[in-house]
């Protein structure tokens, strides 16, 4: 046994009997150690023992032992230690690169499958002496939770470009993976190609899965086009992530590079932002941007005051732009 953690104190439980409940996993599995059992992780608030967990379409739900409400397939556990689960893994047999467990209920004995995160697949570095740039990081959501960092850096590599960073976002008490992961490519042209196509394919249990690509979107970064001047170097509020922008912007820059009519930004004008401040869990993409803060109405105005020194300093900057 290693004194140092090597897995996630969670657990998937993969392949369950259609007879199982939680008496028949606490006969199993306690000899390792104290745990919890979550019947669904899609869901935080539903994830413990005693609670009536609300069926999904198409999914199968059993009484189980003791009145409780078990689901058919799959289980996590959660131990209290992480040593346990260490010696959970030393009693399974291998099948291929998977671990297996003998089960038994009132009516079947079965084989399960026993699928630990180990915490060392939660990230990837190509060279550690590497300095990375945190501008080329697309973002993946909707990721199967088996996925290590290595093979998703493999697969992105492959498909457009040398990758030097791969994280795999996790919960911060368990170390389990979420479904999401960030991913930094070494060069610009990589990077705006995979936002270009938008999707990639990756391989998920025996068949493939599609996920959308998205620019990873930074705090604190200041407006790209007047770096500050225009916004008392306040950091930009909006992102834009059309392939011919993927800048930060204040909202005086933001107006003059995607509202004003000249010939530069006429097809700009059909961009749409990410707002920080419309989310205050984080940046939100912006329907229809026309200039107005969030929260605040539509038809209220700005003291005229504000509203002079705001169109004088967008004048200014035009003027000072043509006279170049």
């Amino acid at each position: 046994m290693s004194l140092k953690e090597i897995f996630s104190r969670k657990v998937f439980v993969g392949g369950l009997p259609f007879d199982i409940t939680e008496n028949d996993l606490q006969n199993t599995f306690i000899r390792y150690g104290n745990f919890l059992i979550e019947w669904d992780s899609r869901s935080s608030d539903k994830k413990y023992r005693n609670f009536w967990i609300k069926p999904f379409p198409n999914e199968r739900l059993i009484l189980g032992g003791g009145n409780q409400l078990t689901r058919k397939g799959y289980a996590f556990l959660i131990f209290d230690k992480e040593i346990s689960v260490q010696h959970l893994i030393n009693e399974t047999f291998r099948e291929g690169l998977h671990y297996y467990l003998n089960i038994s209920t009132a009516g079947s004995h079965k084989k399960v499958q026993i699928r630990p995160w180990q915490l060392s697949d939660c990230s990837y570095i190509e060279n550690p002496a590497e300095q990375l740039n945190p501008r080329y990081t697309i973002f993946l959501g909707a990721l199967p939770r088996h996925i290590k960092a290595d093979m998703l850096a493999t697969i992105l590599k492959d498909r457009f470009g040398p990758v030097c960073y791969a994280g795999i976002d996790t919960d911060p008490t368990l170390n389990y993976p979420q479904g999401a992961a960030r991913i930094t490519f070494r060069m610009y042209n990589s990077y705006v190609n995979a936002i270009k196509n938008r999707y990639i394919t990756i391989p998920n249990d025996g068949c493939t899965k599609r996920l959308e690509i998205k620019p990873y979107i930074m705090d604190d970064q200041q407006c790209d086009n007047c770096h500050g001047k225009f916004c008392a170097r306040i950091p930009a509020p909006l992102f834009c992530p059309d392939i011919t922008c993927l800048q930060y912007y204040c909202e005086i820059c933001w107006t003059l590079m995607h509202q004003s009519t000249n010939e530069n930004s006429f097809l700009r004008t059909l961009h749409k932002p990410f707002d920080k401040r419309m989310n205050l869990n984080g940046w939100k993409k912006v329907v229809e941007y026309n200039g107005i803060p969030p929260n605040q109405p539509s038809d209220q105005t700005e003291p005229i005051h504000e509203w002079m020194c705001r169109i004088s300093g967008i004048r200014l900057y035009i003027l000072v732009m043509m006279t170049r």
